[in-house]
């Protein structure tokens, strides 16, 4: 295994169980604190979105230093991907506003209105109830028809992303909070208080490995700032 990676594990998996361990402590010494973390514009919804607002501002921080300049395509989408989900995650963590400051967001067909992005799933998954089978089976068919066919022609760029997720310090923290955001909103389909909790825990999660890799940004832009990097003229060796 790639010691950089290792290292990711080992240190991702001592701080997210001290987190979880964190949080389990403070429900048991305090059970009232449960609803405070983990209710709707609860603590940990409110946390999320300043993390993640905070890995959008240094995102766009290493942007305006440059970081982008010199960088392979994959580089470059990574870097472009950190400032801008941020932003988007932070944005749909607070209902883009809606609650806030009292705005009146679009209703959707059964009840509810459309203020974030798991309404989007939400539609789906009605739809999904509604359809009778041969159109649900065909409409699955010919999705995963086309992912099938776009994965194959972009084979070379997927396995590129697929080396830097392992071999880069700055797309392993990125990689693991897509996947975490990806489990957040298939959990968005299950309901109970426990499903509710984990899908509040994976977008903290999702947050916190953001705002790594957005420093992970600013460390780069700064790294290629740095004078020493100019090549300095050699002294002579030979005594005048």
């Amino acid at each position: 295994m790639d010691p950089g990676l290792r290292r990711f594990i080992r240190h991702s998996a001592l701080f997210f169980l001290g987190l979880t361990l964190g949080i389990i402590v403070i429900v048991k010494l305090w059970p009232a604190s449960e609803i405070l973390l983990f209710a709707e514009d609860g603590i940990i919804e409110y946390g999320t979105a300043v993390v993640d607002g905070l890995a959008a501002l240094l995102g766009f921080y290493a942007l305006g230093l440059g970081v982008l300049r010199g960088k392979p395509p994959v580089e470059r989408i990574v870097l472009l991907t950190i400032p801008l989900l941020s932003l988007f995650c932070a944005l749909d963590e607070i209902s883009w506003g809606a609650r806030l400051f009292d705005l009146q967001m679009p209703e959707i067909e059964g009840g509810g209105e459309f203020d974030g992005v798991h309404d989007v799933f939400l539609l789906l998954e009605r739809w999904a109830t509604a359809a009778d089978i041969p159109t649900l089976f065909m409409t699955l068919a010919i999705a995963s028809t086309l992912l099938s066919l776009l994965l194959y022609w972009q084979r070379g760029f997927v396995a590129d992303c697929l080396a830097f997720a392992v071999h880069h310090p700055l797309g392993r923290p990125v990689a693991c909070a897509i996947l975490l955001l990806a489990l957040a909103t298939g959990l968005d389909f299950a309901h109970g208080r426990i499903i509710y909790s984990l899908e509040e825990y994976s977008e903290l999660s999702a947050g916190l490995l953001m705002l790594a890799a957005a420093l992970e940004s600013v460390r780069m832009a700064k790294a290629g700032l740095r004078p020493d990097l100019v090549t300095r003229p050699m002294r002579s060796a030979t005594p005048t």
